[in-house]
């Protein structure tokens, strides 16, 4: 996916592959960390670079959870001009949001 990007794309960070993979069927770029607890110095190393050198903004529906909002915030202070969209009631994460609005 990294290698789609162009200066000045939206990039999503989903907190696992199964929300990556919805974020993607819905028609968004988004790469994967794998678990809010492993974010490594060499991810938010290339996650840095992306932003300051390549123009991309990052975007993220965190899971509605506290490990997800803590990942957010972890990824915040990297990339400052993350975006935090918020999941709407009922739905954990992505996926179950995903599959409510295909359903509808």
């Amino acid at each position: 996916m990294l290698n789609l990007l162009k200066p000045g794309d939206s990039l999503f960070i989903a907190e696992g592959c199964s929300d990556c993979w919805s974020i993607l069927s819905a028609g968004y770029k988004s790469i994967a960390i794998p678990s809010a607890t492993l974010l490594t110095k060499k991810d938010a190393e290339l996650l840095q670079t992306l932003s300051s050198e390549h123009s991309i903004r990052f975007e993220m529906w965190p899971d509605r959870d506290q490990p997800g909002e803590r990942l957010f915030l972890q990824l915040q202070q990297i990339l400052p001009g993350l975006v935090h969209h918020q999941l709407p009631p009922g739905c954990k994460d992505f996926s179950d949001y995903y599959l409510t609005k295909i359903s509808q």
